[in-house]
């Protein structure tokens, strides 16, 4: 008797690298940076569109979709400017977006179906010129379909749907390399650039986008050391700084910048890592030696010989004195790393808030930007909270920029907070505080931080450049450049005006291995200039150039125009808001702070209600505690909350609270989720507040103690029910994290059976997101004792699967904790059980189920076949077919099975019978980008084909590749700089002839399992 063997096939490997050399248009990775999956030549721009109408209920939009299977991916793009928006699809809420919310990209695959989709958009309007853009790619059995925002949708009879103009491409990543970071991608790869590792041709792997050249101009010699930071004269010469000490200064001659050997200026500063060129100076920045000094050429013959200490900064040196540029004030602005000392009480001007908790506490160890006097007289602390930011540059529109670092200790974890881009306006906090490793965690997203403009993921932030004085396009003068050191790249940052903030998009414009790049400079002939270095590495400078700049500027859309203009007119607000906080308070003028302070507290802008904040703070709280209790807008009270409980009396918090519980902080409409998630912010902030001037608030059991437990149980519900609505977004997603840990600290309970918490707390355990996962770790960890015995054992079974998890040096020790909480929460007859983590398994189950073949099943042959042979309701059978077939080794369904391929709980939902059919027996026919197998080749002519595997640690130099398909926890590891292409698969890991050994019977009896949902036997 024939008999088939259902397991992956030992020849896949050498099976997908013959598919591979008979496939063409193939590029190696080497030859250009991976594009978004959206960013092709079919992709267009969606059009910025608004609903006109006198009845605001009426602001609806929508299309239809229609799809000739179920999406095997599918991802929504959506921005809102000046206005709330709620996606539905398909009656079901997807996600909500705030006025000034970055542009949300959400996977939405589990939404659509085969057949009609319904897309619909609810709005609701703020101050400003509202529109909405939206963009729907999903790829189903006919290939990728888009559907773009537009004057076609449907709206309301009475209402007029308005056309302003395209979005800008750059702001919408078309045509964009993603700034995702691939399994290929070494954190590692400066070490590339230290001794023997150096290649033997250092440009073999630069990668820039089309239409710009990156020349290597020369290196750095034995006994030039290695270079930090670089700046041009007056005179166009190149001055560079070494890491170690000095300054060496490059002449302009014949063949370009740097054609000739360097002078040395200066050989007694201590690696300057800031330099500028400014007032007929040289600004210098010295790190190590503690202090920015001036350097003068008093007798014109180029020596500067004048070398004076303008101001000395004490503390350490790691995260320390870094990037300097010149202000539209004519100021000398710095930006300092959390290593460096506050200026000392007395020395400098601060204009942050008094009130904060870090200006409180006895240690204050945070990244800061001052700005100083042309002849160091005068300085001033600017902006704080920041861990160690690089570079520091000014648009062309007077607002500054950094782009500060992540916490990679945290890598891996909900309380991570990644590499952003921050606008750096007077007077801001933003968030930072030395915590990492810190248990319970830190969260450093507060609602007093100021907003982040960019999330850029992982990397190392060195210096930034705003393009405006390059020979470039003016797409590409308007771009923000920031420098990754530790994975070799410069990114582009696209702005677009809103309000006194931006909108952004980043993408990847030139990436090396290795280029680890330090700093970046115009030079006197328009051109780009880089040079690298670090950590004593070879060191380089590059020149960059566009092949052919256009140097007409695109004309812009009637909606971008809008925004402009409306920025002119927050510009002036913000302007404002530094005047007050550069004056001082007085009683003649208290009054008329107040009304400017409550005027700007009412608007949705949030850099200028952060700044509002400050300037009350700054002001006596007998001039508005009283009044603010009194203010009958609720958006100023909640606003002025955190102000009050930091600066008003015992009494006048207690008011506060009263009055706090009172607000109602959401309902079941959608458009009121930014207004919910603020709130909740404030509350959340509330307490932690309370706890430093007023802990016995919380413990004496009064009203005080009751309104906290009840509003962090009832907003955690209400994030519960509504966990899809308010999920997208990074600013949502840390709130929810947040909310949980909160509660869980504060002793409520979240395992009840059937309470909305408990449901989010199990959904998150079963995600597939290892943050997600990690959260509902830690909020049940202490309450174990209530649990049942099944969430106990889903508890201890997702924290043992933590080891195979990607994160930071910081995970094993979160991990240990959790256990060593878990286990203490236990009753003492489980604690054995569960103290040690089971030893890795020696052995795996078989992966063959032998059974005679049926047929070599064809969809078209089998449909008629499963009418004739309908079966029983049986899912116990289903439930066992679903395991013999090994559906289980990769595939979850409800709380079984492994997260390998795509999740299945839900699959009933969004596929027909013949969708779900066609999927098994044909599975490559449609491939979500998630699940492709990856092929490897290496330098040494090694070839692979694989699961490349997310897990272990962000800075390993080692690929993972999981060749065996069913079985996941065996891999191969591949040394990323022998990597000399990585390319996606389109073909499905699933094998073929799943159901050939299934009568038609038992084909049935499996998609009524599925189909049913989880739950069954």
């Amino acid at each position: 008797m024939l008999t088939i063997a259902h397991h992956c096939p030992p020849g896949l490997t050498s099976l997908l690298t013959l598919l591979l050399a008979l496939t063409t248009g193939i590029a190696p990775l080497a030859a250009q940076p991976a594009t978004d999956s959206a960013a092709n030549t079919a992709v267009q721009s969606p059009t910025w569109v608004w609903v006109e109408s006198e009845n605001a209920v009426a602001r609806l939009m929508q299309q239809d979709m229609l799809l000739a299977s179920a999406p095997a991916s599918a991802r929504l793009k959506i921005a809102a400017d000046f206005c709330t928006a709620a996606v539905l699809i398909n009656d079901r809420p997807v996600c909500v977006v705030g006025p000034y919310a970055a542009t949300v990209s959400l996977d939405v695959t589990q939404s659509l179906g085969s057949g009609r989709n319904q897309i619909a958009v609810r709005l609701l309007k703020s101050a400003g010129p509202s529109a909405v853009a939206l963009s729907l790619t999903a790829a189903d059995v006919n290939g990728p379909q888009q559907l773009l925002s537009s004057s076609n949708w449907t709206v309301p009879a009475g209402s007029v749907l308005e056309d302003y103009g395209t979005v800008r491409p750059g702001l919408w990543g078309i045509g964009a390399a993603s700034l995702e970071l691939s399994g290929a991608d070494n954190y590692e790869q400066w070490r590339l650039a230290t001794g023997d590792a150096r290649p033997a041709s250092p440009d073999a792997k630069l990668r820039i986008r089309p239409g710009f050249r990156v020349t290597r101009i020369r290196d750095a010699r034995p006994d030039e050391g290695s270079w930090v930071s670089m700046t041009f004269d007056a005179d166009g010469r190149l001055i560079i700084a070494r890491e170690d000490k000095g300054l060496l200064r490059f002449g302009m001659g014949d063949r370009g910048v740097a054609a000739g050997p360097p002078e040395v200026i200066n050989q007694e500063l201590l690696e300057c890592r800031g330099l500028l060129f400014a007032q007929g100076a040289l600004y210098a920045n010295a790190n190590n030696s503690k202090a920015i000094y001036r350097l003068q050429d008093l007798d014109a013959d180029g020596s500067l010989e004048r070398v004076e200490q303008l101001r000395e900064y004490s503390g350490g040196v790691g995260h320390g004195r870094n990037d300097l540029v010149l202000g539209p004030d004519g100021w000398i602005w710095a930006i300092h790393g959390d290593s460096v000392d506050a200026p000392a009480a007395g020395t400098s001007r601060d204009i942050t808030s008094p009130l904060r908790d870090s200006r409180r506490g006895p240690v204050r160890q945070e990244g800061y930007v001052v700005r100083i006097s042309p002849d160091g007289s005068q300085s001033e602390v600017v902006c704080t909270g920041l861990r160690n930011p690089f570079g520091i540059d000014f648009n062309t529109a007077g607002d500054a920029f950094t782009y500060d670092a992540d916490n990679e200790f945290d890598m891996g974890t909900p309380w991570y907070r990644p590499t952003r881009i921050w606008q750096l306006s007077a007077g801001l906090d933003f968030g930072w505080r030395v915590a990492q490793g810190q248990w319970p965690p830190y969260f450093p997203d507060r609602a007093d931080n100021s907003v982040w403009q960019l999330d850029t993921g992982k990397g190392s932030p060195t210096s930034v450049m705003f393009g405006s004085k390059l020979n470039f396009a003016p797409a590409w003068r308007d771009c923000l450049y920031v420098l990754d050191w530790a994975y070799g790249r410069v990114l582009a940052v696209h702005t677009a005006p809103r309000g006194s903030v931006y909108r952004m998009a980043g993408e990847l414009f030139l990436q090396g291995v290795p280029l680890n790049v330090t700093d970046i400079a115009a030079g006197p002939d328009g051109a780009m200039y880089l040079i690298t270095g670090g950590r004593k590495t070879q060191s380089a400078l590059y020149r960059v150039t566009m092949e052919q700049p256009d140097v007409t500027p695109a004309a812009d859309s009637l909606h971008e125009q809008q925004c402009t203009q409306y920025a002119l007119r927050q510009q002036e607000q913000r302007r404002a808001a530094e005047q007050w906080l550069r004056s001082e308070s007085s009683v003649q003028d208290a009054e008329e702070r107040l009304r400017w302070i409550e005027r700007t507290l009412a608007e949705s802008d949030p850099q200028l209600q952060a700044m509002a904040r400050t300037v009350l703070e700054q002001m006596p709280v007998e001039h508005w505690g009283g009044r603010l209790l009194q203010v009958s807008d609720d958006r100023v009270f909640v606003e002025g909350a955190l102000s009050l409980v930091r600066a008003g009396s015992r009494e006048q918090v207690t008011q506060l609270l009263r009055r706090m519980s009172t607000l109602v902080s959401g309902h079941s409409e959608a458009l009121s989720a930014p207004v919910w998630l603020r709130q909740a912010s404030v509350r959340l902030q509330l307490i932690q507040e309370m706890g430093i001037r007023f802990p016995e608030l919380i413990r004496e059991g009064d009203g005080a103690a009751g309104f906290v437990r009840d509003w962090l149980l009832s907003d955690l519900q209400r994030c519960a029910a509504a966990a899809l609505v308010f999920g997208a977004g990074e600013q949502t997603t840390t709130l929810r994290y947040r909310l949980v840990a909160a509660a869980a600290e504060a002793g409520l309970p979240l395992t009840g059976a059937g309470t909305p918490e408990s449901e989010l707390l199990r959904s998150l355990l079963q995600s597939p997101q290892q943050q997600d996962q990690l959260t509902a770790l830690l909020g049940l960890r202490k309450q174990l004792a209530r649990a049942d015995s099944s969430l106990i054992a889903l508890y201890f079974g997702v924290l043992n699967e933590g080891t195979r998890w990607l994160g930071g040096d910081g995970m094993a020790v979160f991990l240990g904790r959790l256990r060593e909480d878990a286990v203490a929460s236990l009753p003492e007859s489980l604690r054995d059980t569960y103290r040690e983590a089971p030893a890795a398994s020696v052995t795996d189950e078989v992966l063959t189920v032998s059974r005679p073949v049926v047929q070599r099943w064809r969809v078209d042959s089998l449909l008629p076949l499963l009418e004739q042979h309908p079966a029983v309701n049986d899912p116990a059978a289903g439930a066992r077919l679903y395991r013999e077939a090994l559906c289980s080794r990769c595939h979850r369904f409800g709380t079984e099975g492994r997260a390998v391929g795509p999740e299945l709980t839900s699959v009933g939902r969004r596929f027909s019978r013949s969708d779900l059919l066609a999927s098994i027996v044909e599975p490559s026919k449609v491939v979500a980008e998630p699940y492709r197998l990856t092929h490897v080749s290496t330098l040494d002519g090694l070839t692979r084909t694989g699961r490349l595997l997310a897990e272990g640690d962000y800075r390993s130099e080692l690929i993972r590749l999981n060749t065996e398909i069913l079985r996941p926890g065996q891999f191969e590891t591949i040394d990323k700089k022998q990597v000399e292409s990585l390319q996606p698969v389109e073909l499905s890991p699933m094998p073929v002839g799943l159901l050939d050994s299934l009568t038609p019977s038992e084909i049935n009896s499996l998609l009524n399992y599925l189909q049913s949902g989880p739950g069954t036997p």
